[in-house]
């Protein structure tokens, strides 16, 4: 899930010329917010909002909806990703500095946008605020709400910061897929109702797959630079046609996971829209599995998948939406 901007190189000479002026310029302060942009990424937000929007309209079909509190919990939430992104960057860039293989991230230390120590502090005001608005959440709410945010700052600090760094032991898609699936979605339906419910966690179900699924396609392509740098992700240990056999088992039982929701009544009918993108890239499986292909061809498996999470997750917003409509205009 990481991609350095193509532009790199031109901002970072640009970059360089406005920090060597005697007074900050407005052009120097443009480039300096686009630098701390571009570290946030915001590419990858889509992946916090969503399940946010996902608890909060369970919530709100159940009766329960404080907009203020719906608010914070966004913000919160979006803060603590940018926490964890800029952290994940500057550990692995103090880890492997100098190390060919590693490229990504968000690109910005590696640019000289951004010093590895600027972005090690963004890492901790981002915490630091996401931890204030837990803080709050949980006086107006209960302890839980603090315990979810806590429970996602020390995730996304550990991905990559030691001694943990559970990211290169093959545990990152577990721990990716229940963080930014089933505790964004529990934790912002909690924040409105107060309690947990088995709604609620079927409803993150299927983004715990599929957010899990772009962090594992992505990891495919990069499996020979993953083992160079002793990052042993799944990819890496199964090796690549393993791997690829893993993937579109895992498109698959997505998309059963899917059905049996909507047919058990659990999960709305317009979830199903998810199952074109599904169909589209299980047609990828011959390419990959039955015949010789080009190793650029893997990167249209993170496409696909996020294609994949884009349809789900819009889908499930759209129709609990409609769930949650439906109820007030028949309440």
């Amino acid at each position: 899930m990481h991609q350095a901007d193509e532009h790199g190189p031109a901002m970072a000479r640009a970059a360089a010329a406005g920090a060597g002026a005697e007074a900050p310029t407005a052009r120097s302060w443009r480039l300096l917010a686009r630098a701390w942009f571009q570290a946030s990424r915001p590419h990858l937000k889509p992946v916090t909002i969503i399940p946010v929007l996902v608890g909060i309209l369970v919530a709100g079909g159940e009766g329960h909806f404080d907009p203020w509190l719906a608010l914070l919990t966004m913000l919160g939430s979006l803060a603590i990703h940018a926490g964890t992104d800029m952290a994940n960057d500057y550990f692995d860039y103090i880890m492997y500095e100098g190390d060919a293989p590693f490229t990504g991230g968000s690109g910005v230390i590696q640019a000289g946008w951004l010093s590895p120590d600027s972005l090690r502090r963004g890492a901790w005001a981002t915490f630091g605020f996401g931890a204030l608005v837990g803080g709050y959440l949980a006086a107006r709410t209960g302890w839980p709400a603090l315990a979810f945010g806590l429970l996602g700052i020390a995730s996304g600090l550990f991905y990559t910061a030691p001694p943990v760094r559970y990211g290169y032991r093959g545990l990152g898609e577990v721990m990716v897929g229940l963080n930014m699936g089933a505790v964004l979605v529990l934790g912002s339906y909690y924040v409105q109702a107060r309690t947990l419910s088995l709604e609620a966690l079927v409803a993150s179900l299927p983004l715990v797959s599929l957010v899990a699924l772009i962090l594992y396609a992505e990891s495919i392509h990069d499996i020979e630079e993953d083992r160079a740098t002793g990052k042993m992700t799944v990819a890496a240990r199964l090796g690549e046609t393993r791997a690829l056999r893993l993937y579109f088992g895992w498109v698959a039982a997505t998309a059963v996971l899917i059905v049996a929701g909507v047919a058990a009544g659990r999960l709305p009918a317009l979830v199903l829209v998810t199952l074109v993108p599904a169909a589209r890239c299980l047609r990828q499986a011959p390419l990959f599995l039955a015949r010789p292909y080009r190793h650029q061809d893997l990167y249209r498996l993170g496409r696909l998948a996020l294609g994949l999470y884009k349809a789900a997750g819009v889908s499930l917003v759209a129709g609990y939406g409609w769930w949650w409509l439906r109820s007030a205009l028949w309440s």
